[in-house]
C-alpha cells in the first residue's frame, strides 16, 4: 500500500504486471506513455491525481489489460493531451472520477467498466468508445470542449451493451 506518494517530472508512472496495489492520496506528474498501467492485475486508486506534463496524444492515464481497477476521487488533467482510461479485457469502477482536459475520455474494448458520478471533459474524438464490452454509466457529464466535431459516446460491436 502506498499512501499519498509524490512522483513528478517522470516518465511513466505505475507499472503492475500480475500483481495487487494500492493508493491512497498522493499525486502522479508524467511525461511518458502511461500513468497507471496494469495487466492481469489489481489496482486500487483513491484520491490519486495525475496529471500530463508532455505533448504525446497517444498517452493513457489509466491502461488495463486484463486486469481490475477500483477506485474512487481519481483527478486527471491531460492538459488537452492524452486517453483518460483505456480498457481491454477487465473490469474497471470509477467512483466520482474527473477526467479534466484528456483528449479523448475512455476507450473500452471486451471490458466492464462502470462510472458513478463522473465527469469527462474532453477536446478530442470522443467522450466514451465502447466497441463490444459493456460500459454503465451513472450521473455521468461529458463535456467536449475543442474546436472540431466529436462524438460524446460511440458503441459498436456485437454485443455491446450501454447501461444509463
Amino acid at each position: 500500500m502506498l499512501i499519498k506518494p509524490s512522483y513528478t517530472n517522470i516518465y511513466n508512472g505505475m507499472t503492475v504486471l500480475g500483481g495487487h496495489v494500492q493508493v491512497e492520496g498522493g499525486s502522479l506528474e508524467f511525461k511518458g506513455k502511461h500513468g497507471v498501467y496494469l495487466s492481469k492485475s489489481r489496482v486500487a486508486l483513491k484520491d490519486v491525481k495525475m496529471t500530463y506534463a508532455g505533448n504525446d496524444n497517444d498517452v493513457d492515464f489509466i491502461k488495463v489489460e486484463g486486469g481490475t481497477v477500483m477506485s474512487e476521487g481519481i483527478q486527471i488533467n491531460g492538459n488537452s493531451y492524452g486517453q483518460g482510461v483505456k480498457v481491454n479485457g477487465g473490469y474497471v469502477v470509477l467512483i466520482r472520477p474527473s477526467l479534466n482536459k484528456v483528449r479523448t475520455g475512455v476507450t473500452i474494448q471486451n471490458a466492464e467498466v462502470t462510472m458513478i458520478s463522473s465527469s469527462i471533459n474532453f477536446t478530442g474524438g470522443y467522450g466514451v468508445n465502447l466497441n463490444v464490452g459493456k460500459a454503465i454509466l451513472n450521473k455521468v457529464e461529458i463535456t467536449h470542449t475543442g474546436n472540431n466535431s466529436a462524438d460524446l459516446i460511440k458503441a459498436r460491436g456485437k454485443g455491446s451493451k450501454l447501461v444509463f
